[in-house]
């Protein structure tokens, strides 16, 4: 509902009057995106010991970035698409004089 009083406020400085409530009154507010949703909590969220582990990156103990098994395995699958030439990455360009 924001975004639409967001978009109201910049319609009715325009000289525009429109009636939001008549054209978007029946629409529902969909669910929280799951992920994103947990960073709308998180700011509302009151509490000085709140700690946000929505975000951010994964490191051992070592501080080493840590690489996921999955990635590793996509990885390895295209580089031998790539050195079996199953794929390939050509491009195409003309050269015009002139240009």
């Amino acid at each position: 509902m924001e975004r639409l009083e967001h978009i109201r406020r910049h319609l009715s400085f325009n000289q525009t009057r429109i009636n939001f409530n008549d054209i978007f009154g029946h629409l529902t507010l969909a669910p929280l995106d799951p992920i994103l949703g947990t960073t709308i909590k998180w700011r509302a969220d009151k509490s000085e010991l709140k700690m946000n582990l929505g975000v951010g990156a994964y490191r051992s103990d070592e501080e080493k970035p840590v690489v996921f098994e999955i990635v590793k395995h996509v990885e390895k699958e295209l580089l031998e698409e790539l050195n079996t030439n199953k794929v390939n990455k050509e491009y195409f360009f003309s050269l015009i004089k002139g240009t």
